[in-house]
């Protein structure tokens, strides 16, 4: 890994394009809320006014239920929003450590199923958790969350995003030049390799990171396909 490398936990999060909340592991107090979070509530009609008010939201998904450090907690709420219309969303929560000290992070994604979703039970706490990677513009991966399932992190860090794209998945090469081309993030359906050459699909959200327009890298989160 790089040593001199600017991604870090905060860096990925903060530019992350999918919308993310951090909270203490009691769910008592909103640590961060990053733009694309701001954003997609505001895009939903979804108007919250203070942290109480977000604090008292989030408590609603999770009921007390934590994540264990390696898994994550699916939850698929539907609310309304202030034109009184239903709004489905798939949420996952997971531990992770900022300074040293755990906490939660809630990644928020919308639901295609929204008007026929009910409120479901917490599933089994062994949903794979939302990975977040800093790419540098070349294609090294210089920051990762955690590590993957059967994969080590030092086989993760310093290496190249392509070799964990799957051959059928090079066309995703266009979903790069988009971004950069447009310099906004961009999101698609992608298969990543897992463990044992297994492939992993996933929702991508890919954000170009530039400084002075010079493309210096990007945050890409993935986030695992959940069927509830």
């Amino acid at each position: 890994m790089n040593q001199s490398s600017p991604f870090t936990f905060v860096t990925a999060f903060s530019k992350s394009a999918m919308p993310m909340i951090l909270t203490d592991t009691a769910v008592s107090a909103v640590l961060s809320i990053n733009a694309a979070a701001i954003h997609y509530l505001n895009t939903l009609r979804i108007y919250i006014t203070s942290s109480k008010e977000l604090i008292n939201l989030l408590q609603s998904f999770t009921k007390g239920n934590i994540p264990s450090p390696q898994g994550a907690l699916v939850f698929q709420p539907v609310l309304k929003n202030s034109a009184n219309q239903p709004v489905g969303l798939t949420v996952w929560v997971q531990q992770e450590f900022l300074a040293g000290k755990p906490v939660l992070l809630f990644s928020i994604s919308d639901s295609t199923q929204a008007a026929g979703l009910m409120q479901k039970s917490p599933p089994p706490d062994s949903a794979s958790p939302v990975l977040l990677l800093g790419i540098a513009a070349e294609g090294t991966i210089e920051f990762i969350n955690r590590s993957v399932l059967g994969i080590g992190m030092d086989q993760i860090l310093g290496s190249n995003i392509d070799n964990w794209t799957l051959p059928e998945q090079f066309g995703d090469i266009r979903q790069y030049e988009l971004a950069i081309e447009t310099m906004r993030p961009v999101i698609f359906q992608s298969k990543l390799m897992g463990p044992n050459e297994i492939p992993l699909e996933a929702k991508i959200y890919l954000s170009p990171i530039f400084e002075w327009e010079a493309l210096t890298g990007f945050v890409i989160t993935a986030v695992p396909l959940y069927q509830a």
